[in-house]
């Protein structure tokens, strides 16, 4: 007999296999010099009068590289749904841990990365241009000069 645990379980894999193949064409693996991440994306939306422009569902993955970046053009609001890790602010890199239900807002021009203390997933609304154009331009620009691409590049 199961017990309630396995049941739920169950229960919710079977649930996501329902919706998965709905969201299978919005999952893009980026790539940029520096890092690399998985990417679920549920917008872009019209502009709305939140001006939501687009939400990402983000993998953050111990070990995983997420450098410092900025973004011109979006301010975001990150949700963390489950995990454990800093959001790395500033270029004074202040680290502000997260847990699951952690809510940090990040105004457009302001450096930000993540570091993994276990693997997660975040939801990333942005405000303004998406991030991820719809020619697979990024709006991303990294504080180590090494890492910079002018636009990323989408593998």
């Amino acid at each position: 007999m199961k017990n309630k645990e396995t049941t739920v379980a169950i229960k919710g894999i079977k649930g996501f296999q329902k919706f998965a193949p709905l969201l299978i064409d919005r999952s893009i693996d980026v790539q940029t010099p520096c890092e690399g991440f998985a990417v679920i994306e549920l917008g872009p939306f019209d502009k709305t009068e939140n001006n939501i422009s687009t939400a990402l569902l983000i993998l953050l993955e111990v070990g995983g590289e997420h450098p410092q970046h900025k973004h011109a053009k979006s301010d975001a609001t990150f949700h963390f749904v489950n995990g454990e890790g800093d959001v790395i602010l500033g270029e004074d890199e202040k680290r502000i841990p997260y847990t699951a239900g952690t809510i940090i807002e990040v105004p457009r021009g302001v450096l930000h990365g993540f570091e993994a203390r276990e693997n997660g997933v975040m939801l990333a609304t942005q405000k303004g241009e998406p991030v991820i154009a719809k020619d697979g331009t990024m709006d991303i620009e990294y504080l180590d000069q090494r890492c910079f691409t002018e636009h990323g590049a989408i593998g």
